[in-house]
């Protein structure tokens, strides 16, 4: 799908960045100067190809789902995350950036030099984390198709006085950071 993506001119992922103080919340796991400024900045990957599940347990509300969500899994999604590194590893490397004084903060226990593939590869694999959007656990559409959990009105299909009201009601990822308030809305009016 990646590559289809490529091929329309569109991409796979979006260059993400936001400015923190830096202290010690991040513990040992970087390098860094205490009070020293953070310039965050990473790939997201919009469309992965892997896909996970989530699934009861038992018939017991009080037991945990059982989740795995397959991160990574397909090399696409690797690949689309490598490119997503060195296209950004090309910006930090701009004047721009230069000028600002902008340099990576390196894993204390990343075995790799900053800019290699093999970096980029330990980054994304042991630091690589979720946007906190997922998406399509729980999909709308008539229950006669098998593969969805809620109807238009985001009621759960056979369970009466109960409705998902957040973004796992998508059945595919949408090409952008999804938040959750237009499907709140939408539950809004059927409640």
């Amino acid at each position: 799908r990646a590559s289809d993506l490529q091929q329309r001119g569109q991409s796979d992922i979006q260059l993400a960045t936001c400015v923190r103080g830096l202290g010690n919340h991040l513990g040992d796991s970087v390098e860094s100067e205490q009070g020293t400024q953070l310039f965050l900045a990473y790939p997201i990957l919009l469309h992965p190809i892997s896909s996970g599940y989530v699934t009861l347990k038992s018939g017991n509300p009080f037991d945990h789902p059982e989740m795995d969500p397959k991160y990574l899994e397909a090399k696409e999604d690797v690949d689309s995350m490598m490119n997503g590194m060195e296209k950004l590893q090309e910006v930090l490397e701009t004047d721009h950036f230069k000028d600002l004084d902008v340099r990576p903060v390196i894993p204390a226990d990343c075995p790799h030099k900053w800019g290699t593939p093999e970096f980029f590869d330990w980054v994304i694999r042991h630091r690589g984390t979720t946007a906190y959007h997922p998406m399509g656990t729980c999909r709308m559409g008539p229950k006669h198709r098998g593969d969805t959990v809620v109807d238009t009105q985001l009621r759960v299909h056979g369970i009466q006085g109960l409705r998902v009201i957040d973004n796992s009601i998508l059945s595919t990822t949408i090409r952008t950071q999804c938040n959750a308030i237009m499907t709140g809305r939408k539950g809004d009016r059927h409640t």
